[in-house]
């Protein structure tokens, strides 16, 4: 949760923590796990919207963005998708 308070804190926004699609991005680059071959922008694009679809928006889960529970489920969706149906590992 370290990291989520990392990249949240530097992307403060308004009275809400959240982190923007980019924000996640460039926490997935910087671990080194877009890659271009096994794991690539466009498979993280499915999981954002996937983790971010909802039937009801609220004020404090944004469509546009990944509160903590949804950056936790963001992690676990690429590590999948990564190392278990692409076979990275």
């Amino acid at each position: 949760m370290e990291s989520y308070k990392y990249f949240a804190s530097k992307s403060y926004k308004q009275e809400n923590v959240y982190l923007s699609y980019k924000d996640v991005l460039q926490f997935l680059n910087e671990l080194g796990l877009v890659d271009g071959k096994t794991f690539r922008k466009f498979d993280y694009d499915s999981i954002f919207k996937a983790v971010n679809f909802t039937d009801n928006e609220t004020d404090l889960n944004p469509d546009f963005g990944v509160v903590r529970y949804e950056f936790l489920e963001t992690i676990v969706r690429v590590a999948i998708e990564k190392f278990k149906n692409k076979g990275s590992c």
